[in-house]
């Protein structure tokens, strides 16, 4: 087995409330942007519940950062 440089964050599973609070969005911006397959990417941990791996949402925020050309 390879050694890996993966850290305790990297398997953190982050509630819709949780990531919802990070992004500052309402937690039902994230059941739609679900539903229309937007928003970071989830997993389904039941048929009820959803979680965000913290990789992903920091990874959603990054690929939306804009920086300043001046």
């Amino acid at each position: 087995m390879e050694p890996t440089n993966s850290t305790q964050d990297d398997f953190r599973v982050l509630s819709t409330a949780e990531t919802a609070a990070i992004l500052r969005k309402n937690k039902r911006t994230l059941d739609n942007w679900r539903s229309l397959g937007r928003g970071p990417a989830y997993i389904k941990l039941n048929k009820r519940d959803i979680g965000y791996l913290y990789p992903d949402v920091v990874s959603y925020i990054r690929k939306h950062r804009i920086e300043p050309q001046g």
